[in-house]
């Protein structure tokens, strides 16, 4: 017979912790809908810049993993690429955003 896996107490611990500190339903889901607000945005103006290639918008970091606070960013990442593959664009300088400025646009 194989014996079960279980959690070893640093597993339950952590997962206390995460549970105690970590993000409600709603602000789970309310970054989400800003994350599935700005993919549609960026896919919107990147087709409009640049109609021959293709760009995939992900999310990373600890809002996936339902481990941010209350004050954490949204780390996104864009994968852009042509039919020959990735391309490796120019490079451009970044501007951190914020949710009021997001949504001032």
């Amino acid at each position: 017979m194989i014996p079960l896996v279980s959690k070893s107490s640093k597993d339950f611990f952590s997962d206390d912790i995460i549970a105690v500190v970590g993000p409600t339903y709603q602000a789970a889901m309310t970054r989400d809908q800003i994350f599935d607000s700005i993919r549609k945005f960026i896919h919107y103006i990147f087709i409009s810049a640049y109609p021959n290639l293709t760009c995939s918008v992900y999310m990373y970091g600890s809002v996936p993993l339902k481990t941010f606070l209350v004050d954490s960013d949204i780390d996104i990442s864009l994968v852009v690429s042509d039919d020959s593959g990735i391309v490796q664009p120019e490079p451009v300088s970044y501007t951190h955003l914020t949710l009021p400025t997001i949504c001032s646009v």
